[in-house]
């Protein structure tokens, strides 16, 4: 049988039972600073990017205009109105089909293309192409598809297994005139 806990050490005269020796209550929750106060003024929120020292963040151009294409299919080749500067075929690619479907200030659009290069080959290129025009590579795309956006504009290149017949792809994407 062992005997029951003690109170504890002897608190030093002037402290709490539990306080080591000379130690002083914290802050009081919603305390005012005052002179002497370890507690800083809070600063004034900047009121642009240009007071904190970071550059403006430019706003994205759509990379559509109006008037858009009119809506459309065609099989082996690009519709007409295709914006192919944005989501044309890899280089050297075999176009299968090709479509467009507006409305309003939106546009849809969907290629199917063949090519002799890898699936790697083609996502390369969309990803270099996608980047150099201002778009960000979405994160959480599936694995082994390429997608960038930005506010007016959402392409993607998913990817399914080699068919043997050279790199079938698919482009896909919905851009947005400012």
């Amino acid at each position: 049988v062992h005997p029951a806990p003690g109170p504890g050490p002897e608190a030093a005269p002037g402290t709490a039972p539990g306080k080591a020796p000379g130690a002083v209550p914290g802050p009081v929750p919603g305390a005012t600073p005052t002179t002497g106060s370890e507690v800083p003024d809070p600063d004034p929120a900047p009121s642009s990017r240009a007071e904190t020292g970071l550059p403006p963040i430019p706003a994205p151009t759509p990379l559509v205009a109006l008037p858009l294409p009119r809506s459309g299919s065609e099989s082996g080749a690009l519709v007409a109105g295709f914006p192919d500067t944005i989501v044309g075929p890899v280089p050297g690619s075999d176009v299968l089909e090709s479509s467009i479907a507006t409305e309003g200030r939106t546009m849809q659009v969907t290629l199917v293309a063949r090519t002799d290069s890898s699936a790697e080959d083609v996502r390369a290129h969309y990803r270099d192409h996608w980047a150099r025009l201002g778009l960000t590579e979405s994160v959480g795309a599936a694995e082994g598809d390429v997608a960038f956006s930005d506010m007016h504009s959402s392409l993607s290149a998913p990817f399914t297994h080699a068919s043997g017949t050279g790199t079938v792809y698919l482009v896909y994407g919905v851009l947005r005139a400012g």
